[in-house]
């Protein structure tokens, strides 16, 4: 593939590296003396030669296994970005937030959009991992460790000019995993990352992150999608995998039949299509259900290796547990890091899971060395990078803490605590939507997890309004929505022109031109917070949709911006700012908003605004109720 530089060695593309550096400043050269050479010595290390899901025995070169993935933005899928050469790809686009589903190839994307960086000799690439983010440690002081990623310890440079390197725009700094930061204060932890953003602007910034996690709403941020494998790019990546000629052409039968385009959801995504490729010899077939391709990798990795790859070998397994053992096992260990917001863990902590099952669990008694050798070596369903240990995927995690929740958890009771915390504790701290979760615990168990979480999580989102005035309403659904007001009188400040309009003291007309412009508004809001995204999976979205719809039209922002221009002045709106933000925590910002949905007749809306949640839960109760029954029917005795 002609995108694949030829690049075999770590130190060639160090080398590369350094050349690519000769265009800084003198006075800043010195900072890679001081430890960020080193940085990135061991990155261009760690990313070149890795484990992938075919090569978990031994590290294989990137470009060998890479398959190169496009973004598109969503009004325009026809101007496709590859980031063969990042910059001039993203031409204009300094902000640049990726999004793409469980599987579908982020972090492999921002390690080649890295390398790739390197090779185009603009911009100096820096790939942060932020599932590292540790907020106790680093004080909670994100600027701080960004740096701390980046110098040597054994040295303490000039801070003044590391900021002034940042400052002057010589990098291009990706962020991956935005969704997988899990924070006591995750509010805070957001301000965190956009005032660093803010501070550092000069610079070229990508975030990667799956949809719903909030990074779309993130100023400045254009959202970019990855593009679903089409039947082309299907046939190039099982090329690219399968070598031998004979079994490449049996899968390429199979993907090709008719009964395939059923399955087309599951071929387009990068993760789930490795699965089947996997575990093909064994379940040749496509699997109906996402979650058969989960129980078909575990069966796979455990009875012995695909036979995919020429290093393929039985594996001998020395902690003697059978494969139902290995199963619950590794579903305690998927829930206890889920449930507390962790996709990396030590080795201290993977003891301390593994001891705990053997108290609670006596019919699961192993030796934890041994244990762990199963887990990462026999069975590898647990990987090891350097100090830190994870599950190949995450999505993989999440489906083995589905797994324990409706297999393992035995009552009812237990299942409703659980999802209590969940409700309470988890997704509050998340940036996930968990869309992906929701649908592998509706696969496994459809009646409980309807009964014991869908129900129970609508019901706590019916507290918030229920009885409530419109006043209190509208806050909630501001709060829900993160809508914020934002003004500027900067008519150079970049903003998409469908969201501008244009305030006029003497009289109201966006199309106008006039030299009289007392402001320009947008509005700011994510379509895709936690409780939409939920609505969205329960395929409700459109019963509040109206709302979202009001406050993008043209005349919520033109009569808003006059209710505004009666209340604040020119420099209370600007002083020694650029914007001037408006959120609901401005009491005044609250009588305005309800000022105008009341002159539009919306404000009945906001009387009882998620009354269709209760139609949901009796409806969810009918279909619990039936399918019981249904069961029961089934269970009846033939008499013969």
């Amino acid at each position: 593939m002609s995108y694949i530089p030829n690049i075999r060695d770590a130190e060639e593309f160090i080398n590369i590296f350094r050349k690519t550096t000769s265009f800084l400043k003198d006075e800043f050269i010195h900072l890679f003396e001081l430890g960020l050479d080193d940085y990135y010595e061991t990155q261009i290390e760690k990313f070149l030669y890795l484990n992938t899901f075919f090569h978990q025995e031994i590290k294989v070169n990137f470009f060998d296994t890479y398959f190169k993935l496009d973004v598109y933005q969503r009004d325009s899928k026809k101007q496709k970005i590859n980031f063969d050469k990042p910059i001039n790809n993203l031409k204009d686009k300094k902000y640049s937030v990726i999004i793409g589903t469980a599987g579908s190839g982020k972090s492999m994307m921002t390690k080649y959009i890295f390398f790739q960086s390197i090779l185009e000799n603009r911009k100096i690439p820096i790939l942060i991992e932020l599932r590292n983010f540790d907020e106790q440690k680093q004080n909670f002081n994100f600027e701080k460790y960004i740096f701390s990623q980046l110098l040597s310890k054994n040295v303490k440079p000039n801070l003044s000019t590391l900021k002034s390197t940042f400052k002057s725009g010589l990098f291009l700094i990706i962020l991956d995993g935005y969704d997988e930061v899990y924070s006591k204060n995750i509010q805070h932890l957001n301000k965190e990352i956009e005032d660093f953003i803010d501070k550092y602007k000069n610079n070229h910034f990508i975030i990667t992150s799956r949809p719903g996690a909030g990074a779309e709403r993130l100023y400045r941020f254009e959202p970019l999608y990855i593009e679903p494998l089409n039947k082309l790019k299907v046939v190039e990546f099982v090329n690219l995998v399968i070598k031998n000629i004979e079994r490449r052409e049996r899968v390429l039968a199979i993907i090709r039949s008719p009964r395939s385009i059923e399955y087309s959801y599951y071929l387009s995504n990068p993760l789930l299509l490795s699965m089947f490729l996997m575990t093909c010899s064994k379940y040749p077939s496509l699997p109906k259900k996402k979650t058969e391709f989960y129980y078909n990798v575990f069966d796979t990795l455990y009875s012995k290796h695909d036979g995919i790859t020429k290093h393929s070998f039985d594996r001998e397994k020395r902690s003697g547990a059978d494969k139902n053992a290995f199963e619950k096992i590794i579903a305690n260990i998927a829930y206890q890091f889920f449930i507390n917001g962790k996709y990396d863990f030590s080795e201290t902590e993977l003891n301390s899971v593994l001891r705990n099952i053997r108290i609670k669990d006596n019919s699961l008694q192993f030796d934890d060395e041994l244990m762990k050798f199963d887990l990462i070596t026999a069975i590898s369903l647990i990987t090891a990078d350097g100090l830190s240990y994870s599950f190949p995927h995450r999505s993989l995690q999440e489906f083995f803490t589905s797994v324990f929740i409706h297999k393992v958890v035995k009552t009812e009771y237990q299942q409703e605590k659980i999802y209590s915390y969940f409700i309470n504790k988890l997704i509050p701290l998340s940036n996930d939507s968990f869309f992906n979760f929701y649908e592998i615990c509706n696969e496994i168990d459809s009646n409980s997890f309807k009964k014991t979480f869908v129900i129970k999580y609508l019901q706590k989102i019916n507290k918030e309004v229920k009885g409530k005035n419109k006043k209190n309403n509208l806050l909630f659904l501001l709060k829900m929505f993160h809508v914020k007001i934002l003004l500027t009188r900067n008519r150079k400040q970049k903003i998409p022109k469908e969201d501008v309009y244009m305030f006029f003291p003497d009289k109201l007309d966006y199309k106008k031109k006039s030299k009289n412009i007392l402001f320009y508004t947008k509005i700011k809001m994510e379509e895709s917070s936690k409780y939409y995204t939920f609505f969205q999976y329960l395929k409700v979205q459109g019963k509040i949709d109206w709302f979202i719809k009001f406050l993008n039209s043209k005349d919520f922002k033109l009569d808003l911006a006059y209710e505004i221009s009666k209340l604040y002045t020119m420099n209370q709106f600007f002083y020694k700012k650029k914007f001037f933000e408006l959120d609901y925590r401005n009491k005044k910002y609250i009588e305005i908003v309800l000022k105008v949905f009341t002159k539009h007749k919306f404000d009945n809306k906001l009387e009882n605004p998620l009354n269709f949640i209760n139609l949901k839960i009796e409806n969810l109760m009918y279909e619990i109720n039936l399918n019981t029954q249904i069961n029961d029917t089934l269970c009846e005795p033939i008499s013969f």
